[in-house]
């Protein structure tokens, strides 16, 4: 969304940044490496979910949210964005210095968000599986409301975040 005279929000702003929250030190993984650093098939948590926003049309830019071990996944960050649709562009990473949870991040990124951009999609940085075809339909069914979020039902939720 996108604020114009009047207080109002414009749904209609085809413009379309993407989020990755990618601050949090992976207290339940027994590595002293970022949760996001950690590898799958040969490539970080990062490196895929930034392949997956690579992959979806309209995303006109990536911000990365990092945190602890900041220096290591904005490289991560870097490495990412060089291989994605824009490679001259640099990763845009926004430092949350102290990690107190999503809503926290959220209002940290806020400003960079407020600058310019129109629809924001988030998405964690230690998603890896999500797969581009689920985020287009989440973002086309999306189209047109103030706020839109996709959750899922699991047999055993408790190994699944907190």
């Amino acid at each position: 969304m996108t604020h114009i005279p009047g207080g109002a929000l414009s749904p209609a702003d085809p413009r379309l940044d993407a989020l990755i929250l990618a601050a949090g030190k992976g207290t339940r993984m027994p590595s002293p490496r970022p949760k996001v650093l950690q590898t799958l098939v040969g490539e970080s948590m990062l490196g895929l979910v930034y392949a997956a926003l690579a992959a979806l049309p309209g995303v006109e830019r990536v911000l990365t949210l990092v945190g602890y071990e900041a220096d290591l996944v904005r490289a991560e960050a870097e490495r990412c964005a060089r291989r994605g649709p824009r490679p001259d562009e640099a990763a845009n990473c926004i430092e949350q210095v102290e990690q107190r949870g999503t809503g926290h991040a959220l209002m940290t990124a806020l400003p960079e968000l407020e600058n310019g951009c129109g629809r924001v999609l988030v998405v964690n940085g230690d998603t890896p599986l999500l797969p581009s075809a689920a985020l287009r339909r989440f973002v086309t069914e999306a189209a047109g409301a103030d706020l839109a979020f996709a959750t899922l039902r699991l047999d055993d939720p408790g190994a699944f975040g907190r």
